[in-house]
């Protein structure tokens, strides 16, 4: 899987965050769930952007872990992507996802 998605970060009635573009809705929270249970240790990389500014880029092993909030959050080499995502909820987002493995539901993440 390799996939950009650009649109406005939403987080949603359900807790997860989706990026709105057009008619589209793409589910990032389903995306990373569907990667962090298709194998033990999922290795990833992920790039969040606003415009031309780099707010996350991190290459590395897929965690969750229990923030200091007691919210369950995705970790990527320490840095807890779900406090950025909610850190610029309904901005205009780039979102890259680059996974090597295969993914449960068939990447199927709309």
């Amino acid at each position: 899987m390799n996939k950009t998605f650009n649109g406005e970060l939403i987080y949603n009635n359900e807790g997860q965050f989706e990026i709105h573009s057009g008619n589209e809705i793409f589910n990032i929270t389903e995306i990373l769930d569907n990667i962090f249970d298709s194998q033990l240790k999922p290795l990833v990389y992920i790039k969040v952007t606003k415009g031309s500014s780099i707010l996350f880029e991190e290459d590395g092993g897929l965690f969750v872990n229990i923030d200091k909030f007691g919210i369950q959050c995705f970790y990527i080499c320490g840095m807890n992507l779900d406090a950025l995502m909610l850190n610029h909820e309904n901005e205009f987002l780039e979102i890259t996802i680059k996974y090597e493995g295969k993914l449960r539901n068939n990447g199927k993440n709309s």
